[in-house]
């Protein structure tokens, strides 16, 4: 009896030792090099347009071409027909309210920079539990090998 009770636990911890194995090689080659991943440390910010809504194709236009001129985007993202404009920066060197600023006096256009209440930002990325175990097991070894 104690050696079957040995025997299934050893196979169960060989099974989730190789489980683990398995994962921490898999995350290890899905992880970008640094150099491989221009996008990293990039950091979305939202304007809402406050003009009659869908926007016009001239407005569009208007949008991407000041978005061009301004210092520190590096891709825009609009969306007519709810008025946003979703824009990317490097936020060590730039900061979302000065491309604000910089974008809106270009414009001439009613906007608002959008900031996220309390409950929004509590509630980001609901698609990542972490406080799971799979989560916890995954940052870790992503950890490991990106230091």
């Amino acid at each position: 009896m104690k050696k079957t009770f040995l025997k299934i636990a050893i196979g169960i911890g060989s099974i989730f030792a190789l489980l683990v194995i398995i994962l921490a090689v898999h995350i290890y080659l899905v992880t970008p090099e640094p150099e491989k991943n221009p996008t990293r440390g990039w950091q979305l910010s939202r304007i809402d347009i406050n003009e009659e809504l869908p926007l016009s194709d001239n407005h569009v236009k208007e949008i991407n071409n000041s978005f061009k001129s301004v210092e520190g985007v590096e891709r825009v993202v609009i969306n007519k027909e709810h008025g946003t404009v979703v824009f990317a920066y490097f936020p060590k060197e730039f900061s979302a309210m000065s491309i604000y600023n910089n974008f809106s006096t270009k414009t001439g256009l009613n906007t608002a920079l959008f900031t996220p209440s309390k409950e929004q930002l509590a509630a980001s990325c609901p698609v990542i539990d972490k406080n799971s175990i799979s989560y916890k097991m995954g940052s870790f070894f992503q950890n490991i090998f990106q230091n």
